[in-house]
Parts: C-alpha cells; structure tokens; sequence
C-alpha cells in the first residue's frame, strides 16, 4: 500500500480518520497519537470513534501503567464517542478538553514498539477503518478474546511487523 494514503485525513467508502493534533501539556506527554473515526456504517446511534496510541514509558503515564506482559512500551486503544457529546477536530485542542466516550472500551492491546512504529501502526489501523476492512465497533458479544478482538489483534502485529520491515505472514 502506498504509505502516501496514510496522511490526515484518510477518507475511504467506510469512514473518514483525521489526526488530531496532540497538545503540547503534560496531560498529553504519553499521547503517540490520536485519529478521530467518523463513519454512520459502523452503528445505529454512534457515529464517532477514537483510536489512540499512548506511551507506557513511567514518566509519561499519570499513574502506574498495568502492563500486560513485560516489556509493554504501547497500548493501542480504540473507544465510541459518546454521541451526546460529539467532537470536532477543533474541540480537541480547546483548554480543558475532556473527550467523553462510552464503555466498555471497545479494543485496548498493548504491544512493544517504538513511537515511530505505533503512529505508522496506528494510520493503518485508521486507514483500515475507512477502506471497510476493520471496523471500530465490536460485535455485542466481544473482548480481546473474541473473533473481533482475535482480528484486530493479529493485523496490529502484522502490521507492526511490516513496519519494521520484517517478514510475516500474509
């Protein structure tokens, strides 16, 4: 895939992802990155998803990371918007901001990587999304050991793989 398609914002048939800038405020220092997903395919009543990448580096996080596994550096998250309070890009960068979104979070993995490799991971997620390949909304029945949770899983580490240039499977 041309990495070209991966800029802000990715508009496919599905969804359209858009980078959000990312504040220069401590609250922000274990941000790697954020895309805003809109799309009305994915759900009845929510239109709106972010996925995010954070740094788990101790001096980044406010609180203790609960790591996964050992050597946990990134978690990669993906979460609904709550649809009475919908965001803009703009919103984002307002003082005080605080995105509101439903739970449970839809998708949260972590993965060891450098920021480089997540924000590259993270645009493919997003274009993904938009292209109709993944979606951002899990079945009702889900977890990180479903169907859904099983596929995200395996394409973020192909994908990952990928980036680094190593060979993996297709």
């Amino acid at each position: 895939m041309d990495e070209g398609r991966l800029t802000s914002p990715i508009v496919g048939p599905c969804a359209t992802a858009t980078l959000l800038p990312i504040l220069d405020a401590p609250e922000w220092s274990a941000t790697t990155c954020h895309w805003l997903i809109a799309s009305a395919q994915f759900h009845v009543w929510w239109r709106q998803w972010l996925v995010a990448c954070v740094d788990l580096a101790p001096n980044n996080v406010h609180h203790p990371a609960a790591l996964h596994f050992p050597g946990a550096t990134h978690e990669v998250i993906i979460v609904a918007v709550n649809p009475d309070h919908p965001v803009t890009p703009a919103d984002t960068t307002a003082a005080g901001f605080q995105l509101q979104f439903l739970t449970p979070i839809n998708l949260a993995a972590q993965f060891e990587a450098s920021d480089e490799e997540m924000r590259r991971v993270v645009a493919y997620m997003c274009w993904s999304i938009s292209e109709g390949h993944h979606t951002p909304e899990p079945p009702l029945s889900h977890g990180i050991d479903s169907e859904w949770g099983q596929g995200w899983l395996a394409s973020i580490t192909k994908t990952l793989a990928h980036v680094r240039g190593e060979v993996h499977a297709p």
